[in-house]
C-alpha cells in the first residue's frame, strides 16, 4: 500500500520559512500546505505534479495565473520550485523533514527508508531537479550516484506568457515544440567519478494508457484541452491527436470517444466565453 504524506508538522507554521510564506500572502500559504500534503507527494519531496491536476484539486486559487504567482512566491523563499517543462516540483526540505532528520543528521544506511529514498530518486522521471537534489542530499541521504535532467523552465517566464496570452488572446500563439535533451553529468560517488548520460523522458506510446472506464476522466481531459492546448493556438483539426498525446504523457486514461467528448466540450465552453465577453 502506498504511504500517505498528508501530515503537516507544527513547525510548518512556526518556523522561519513558514512565517516568510505568510508574508507572501494567502495563495502562497495554501499552495505550500498543498504541496506538503497532496496525494501526489512522496517522502523525498520531488515528484510529478501536472498543472491540470493542481487546478482541479486546488480550485480555491482560482486560475493558472494565480497558481504560477504562488509558485513564484514559494521559490523566492526557497520553499519549493516548479518546472513548467516536465511539470515536476521539488519541495526542498521535505525529504529531511519527512524522514525526521535534524539539519546535520544523516540517514541510517540499514534503514528501510534509505532503500525507499534511493528507489524514488533512481526511478524518478527526467526533470531539472535531479542534479540539485543530489547536491543537497547526497550526504544526508547517502546517495551514491547523481543524475541530471533537462534545463529548468522558470515559472516566472510562463507566468508572463500566461498574462500576455490573457490580454492578447491566442493570436500569434505558437505550437509547442518537443525537445529531447541529451546531457552528460560528472558526479562524485562512492569515492570515484562517474559519467552518466540520460535523455529527457519521451511521451509513452498512446496505446500504453488503458482504463476500464475512461469516461471517468472526461472532465480532466476537458481541462487539459481548455487550459493547455486551446491557449496555445492548436488548430481544431489537430486537437484530437494533440489531446491524446498530452493524455499519454500525463498518464491520464482515455479512449477516442472520451477525447472527442472532451474536445467538443472544451470548444463549446471557449466559444461560450467569447460570446459572453463580446456581448
Amino acid at each position: 500500500m502506498r504511504e500517505q504524506y498528508g501530515v503537516l508538522f507544527p513547525r510548518f507554521w512556526e518556523g522561519t520559512t513558514g512565517r516568510q510564506l505568510q508574508e507572501k500572502g494567502r495563495d502562497a500559504v495554501i499552495l505550500a500546505a498543498y504541496l506538503a500534503s497532496c496525494r501526489h507527494a512522496n517522502m523525498i519531496g520531488l515528484y510529478e505534479l501536472p498543472l491540470v491536476f493542481l487546478e482541479r484539486e486546488l480550485s480555491v486559487l482560482r486560475s493558472r495565473a494565480h497558481i504560477l504567482k504562488a509558485f513564484h512566491a514559494l521559490q523566492e523563499v526557497s520553499y519549493a520550485t516548479y518546472d513548467m517543462g516536465t511539470e515536476h516540483v521539488w519541495v526542498r526540505e521535505m525529504a529531511r523533514i519527512r524522514l525526521g532528520l535534524e539539519p546535520a543528521e544523516t540517514i541510517n544506511q540499514g534503514d528501510n527508508k534509505h532503500k525507499a529514498v534511493v528507489k524514488l530518486y533512481v526511478s524518478a522521471k527526467s526533470n531539472p531537479f535531479l542534479a540539485p537534489f543530489f547536491d543537497r542530499y547526497h550526504a544526508t541521504l547517502r546517495l551514491a550516484d547523481g543524475r541530471i535532467g533537462p534545463p529548468l523552465q522558470q515559472v516566472i517566464h510562463s507566468l508572463q506568457g500566461t498574462q500576455k496570452g490573457l490580454s492578447s488572446g491566442s493570436k500569434g500563439a505558437r505550437k509547442p515544440v518537443q525537445v529531447q535533451v541529451h546531457q552528460s553529468v560528472q558526479v562524485q560517488g562512492s569515492g570515484t567519478q562517474k559519467h552518466q548520460q540520460e535523455k529527457a523522458a519521451a511521451a509513452p506510446p498512446l496505446a500504453s494508457v488503458e482504463h476500464e472506464n475512461p469516461d471517468a476522466n472526461v472532465e480532466v481531459i476537458t481541462a487539459i484541452v481548455a487550459k493547455d492546448l486551446i491557449p496555445l493556438g492548436v488548430p481544431e483539426d489537430d486537437l484530437i491527436e494533440a489531446t491524446k498525446s498530452r493524455c499519454a504523457t500525463m498518464h491520464v486514461a482515455y479512449d477516442s470517444s472520451t477525447v472527442r467528448k472532451a474536445v467538443d466540450s472544451a470548444l463549446f465552453r471557449a466559444g461560450l466565453r467569447r460570446r459572453q465577453e463580446t456581448a
